[in-house]
């Protein structure tokens, strides 16, 4: 609700049954001001779905009472959670904080906002903390990864280079990927990912290679190795991680998902570092 030369103005949400009932509302007469209007700090999480956070904090939300809504914002991979209020009192600021807390005490490995407002953002905070750097081997988000990462401002101190290896000769050439193995595995493998990570990382010299191949779509898809699938590899000095996707929407969702992984495991990494400090 925005005020504009002595005119309301209502932004509704674009839902039809959501629509239609905030107009209803409107209607029978909304509060002409927000200073009643109450919502806490928006916190974010990675790497647990919505339906699991809502299903897990279900018994942290019986502390509320019956003024406080929860809201809960999904967004490619994260989970965007807050409280609200049509009643802005002491006590209802006080028991939301409470609330919120708890959650982010309890879901502390999945939270990134106290490291930034995005997840690349929170990646590149905690990277210059412990003054590590990383470079990335992509092949189907054709640089997605990389180009998030470098909005960042400042990103060059830990962002060493990219390369988008999309050819399997691109691979051979680039990254020392065996021939043989791409023949032998296919192009889009679990081999193939770990190799990325782990080669991008030693000729770069950096602390993190991450390493991404995938079928984006609508194309190439095979019985075996469907549209979708996507293997992403974290590569450290003593360990390298591979995980398998199959997303299911179309080429740019399906990339951006990909990238949004890559950085989800990336933040879990170094959440892991951040909380063995003394």
């Amino acid at each position: 609700m925005i005020r504009e030369q002595n005119k309301l103005i209502y932004v509704l949400p674009g839902v039809p049954k959501e629509t239609e009932f905030f107009w209803q509302q409107i209607k029978k007469g909304l509060p002409r001001g927000d200073a009643h209007f109450y919502r806490s700090e928006i916190v974010k999480f990675c790497g647990i779905g919505e339906s699991q956070f809502e299903m897990n904090i279900k018994p942290l939300l019986t502390e509320l009472p019956p003024s406080l809504k929860p809201a809960y914002l999904p967004s490619f991979g994260e989970v965007w959670f807050y409280l609200y209020s049509d009643q802005k009192n002491l006590d209802t600021v006080e028991r939301a904080e409470r609330v919120i807390q708890k959650i982010k005490d309890q879901y502390h490995q999945y939270l990134f906002t106290p490291f930034g407002d995005t997840l690349e953002e929170a990646c590149g905070q905690l990277l210059c903390r412990f003054h590590l750097t990383l470079s990335t081997a992509e092949s189907c988000t054709g640089g997605l990864l990389i180009h998030r990462l470098t909005n960042i401002s400042g990103s060059s101190q830990y962002v060493n280079r990219g390369y988008v290896v999309y050819s399997n000769k691109a691979k051979e050439n680039d990254l020392a990927i065996p021939e043989l193995i791409i023949q032998e595995k296919g192009a889009v493998s679990e081999e193939v990912a770990r190799l990325l990570a782990e080669h991008v990382r030693e000729k770069t010299g950096t602390d993190f290679g991450i390493g991404i191949t995938g079928i984006a779509g609508p194309t190439g898809g095979l019985e075996t190795k469907p549209v979708g699938l996507v293997y992403i590899a974290l590569a450290e000095e003593k360990q390298t991680l591979v995980r398998k996707h199959i997303f299911s929407g179309d080429r740019i969702v399906n990339k951006t998902f990909a990238s949004q992984f890559a950085l989800t495991y990336l933040f879990q990494a170094l959440r892991k570092k951040y909380e063995c400090l003394p």
